[in-house]
């Protein structure tokens, strides 16, 4: 099989007003660029002896649509009529992880783990042994002593952190439970299929954020007309993956429903034989060292490795950036305009050949709720001998 890297591009143009020039009467059309398009891929590929899927490769499609800014103005000489202001501007990447930088690496590393670690046939949903140890340690791990205004805040923030959220969302988990081993019934039976147990998985998405904005930009500046602009960034990132497991070669397991609902009960409650996964999350402040090194998911995705493994593992992006233009009035021109807005989307897929043999780093800075948990931890233990 011969793979080959394959480019595609297109543009749409169309006209887009006009400058009328006074003293001969002549008019200038404009025109504007409504979309650029791009898309890179791999061709050449065949389906594979097992399973019989074609293989995944690396894409990416780049997209930008356009509203331009349409402008009336006027001088001396000429009159412009629906102008197209930026009707060829295409939005900056901004911190948009390019193919091949280290900031994209990183990010891979970290949600491939996670996407293993997640989607895991073995996987557990409530660790009774985690929540054993919880229980033992509970009322010495949020005891408030009231020592200091400081410790009474750490303490507090921990204890409902840790305490009641965690209390909460063991609640929840346990009322789906088993809609939980009814569906761990249903990946057992997969994996014995062609083409093994398939998994999508949402991993990280963005709410809508505004990156930048100011103004003084300049968004015509031909024949004398000159027109400034006030703008707004917003951008919103996702990313999920794909995966594939399967029995490991030169395994054969053949469950019956009973044997399969009881191995789905032994894994969703995490009752087996201890194993790294649940000896680390019963370690007090474990979950600590996890805000920096995932070492969670590294142990989670390495169980079981001699009966399962994983292939076909995708990571997805969608970044989406919107830039929007409001033209300023200019009096000496007599001029006008409508709101510009400008899209670029863009999609990609990573394909990632094997799973990283090493705990990931986090790539970003913590977020506001670990940066909480971090002060109230500071908190805890200011002036202490610890």
């Amino acid at each position: 099989m011969t793979l080959h890297t394959r480019h595609r591009s297109r543009v749409k143009s169309v006209s887009g007003g006009y400058i009328h020039e006074k003293p001969t009467g002549i008019d200038f059309p404009q025109s504007y660029n409504v979309y650029t398009e791009s898309f890179d891929d791999v061709i050449g590929k065949t389906k594979r002896k097992k399973p019989r899927l074609l293989p995944p490769t690396d894409m990416d499609h780049d997209l930008t649509e356009r509203t331009p800014a349409f402008i009336k103005a006027e001088t001396g000489s000429y009159i412009g009529y629906s102008l197209p202001g930026g009707g060829f501007y295409t939005p900056s990447l901004y911190s948009y992880p390019l193919r091949g930088s280290t900031a994209r690496d990183s990010e891979n590393a970290f949600y491939s783990l996670k996407l293993v670690a997640e989607t895991h046939p073995f996987r557990s949903e409530y660790s009774i042994p985690v929540a054993i140890v919880e229980l033992v340690d509970m009322a010495g791990l949020f005891k408030i002593a009231c020592e200091g205004f400081l410790k009474y805040v750490g303490n507090n923030y921990l204890n409902y952190k840790f305490g009641w959220v965690q209390f909460v969302q063991d609640i929840k988990t346990l009322g789906s439970i088993t809609k939980n081993i009814e569906s761990r019934v249903k990946e057992f039976d997969s994996l014995n299929r062609a083409g093994g147990l398939r998994r999508n998985k949402r991993l990280f998405g963005s709410s809508p954020y505004t990156n930048s904005g100011g103004g003084d930009w300049v968004i015509w500046s031909t024949y004398g007309i000159n027109i400034n602009s006030d703008w707004k960034v917003d951008t919103r990132y996702e990313i999920w993956g794909s995966i594939r497991w399967q029995w490991k070669d030169g395994v054969t397991v053949s469950l019956s429903k009973l044997e399969a609902f009881n191995l789905a009960v032994e894994k969703v409650f995490d009752l087996g034989e201890l194993d790294a996964t649940t000896i680390w999350n019963a370690i007090p402040w474990t979950w600590l060292v996890d805000y920096f090194v995932d070492l969670n998911s590294f142990l989670s995705a390495n169980e079981a490795s001699g009966l399962l493994q994983p292939y076909d593992i995708c990571i997805m992006r969608e970044w989406k950036t919107k830039e929007t233009w409001y033209p300023r009035v200019n009096p000496a021109l007599k001029s006008s305009g409508t709101t510009g807005r400008f899209v670029r989307t863009i999609r990609s897929r990573d394909f990632i050949p094997n799973v990283p043999t090493m705990p990931a780093t986090r790539y970003s800075f913590i977020n506001m709720n670990q940066y909480l948990v971090l002060l109230a931890l500071a908190a805890k233990f200011h002036g202490s001998s610890y």
